[in-house]
């Protein structure tokens, strides 16, 4: 459901056929969000028209607590339950993508920089790990 923040009134639902949203994240000033459900399944939502507009179910999203994409240029970085990051274009998973690991409980949240492609994550494991993308490593360790 997609609230007014001035009223609080609902604005639209969104509804797709799924296991149930487990994360998703949203441009507004695009207008378009990506969802994950609890199946691996991403959906693509167009905002200004509240439609559905894609479904990609072949990629590794299964386990995925948190997502943040860059809807720009379709790419993704997630974040999984066995401590792990995978990034990668949302509609190609299936033809590779990176994966970072080095948590060793549950990625909770993240912050991406796609310009620089370096990411920060907090795990249940009390760190926060600074990441390096393109070489998929671990730049520095905060506990």
């Amino acid at each position: 459901i997609c609230w007014s923040l001035e009223n609080g009134e609902p604005i639209f639902t969104l509804e797709a056929d799924c296991s149930g949203v487990c994360c998703l994240s949203a441009d507004f000033e695009i207008a378009q969000a990506v969802s994950i459900s609890g199946d691996g399944t991403v959906d693509l939502w167009d905002l200004s028209t509240a439609t559905h507009v894609g479904r990609y179910s072949d990629g590794p999203h299964s386990n995925a607590v948190t997502v943040v994409p860059d809807l720009s240029c379709m790419m993704a970085v997630s974040g999984f339950t066995d401590g792990s990051l995978r990034c990668g274009h949302l509609w190609q998973w299936s033809s590779g993508y990176k994966m970072c690991t080095g948590h060793v409980g549950e990625v909770k949240c993240l912050k991406v920089d796609f310009v620089r492609m370096q990411a920060l994550s907090g795990s249940s494991d009390c760190s926060l790990k600074h990441w390096d993308l393109h070489a998929s490593r671990c730049l520095q360790t905060f506990t």
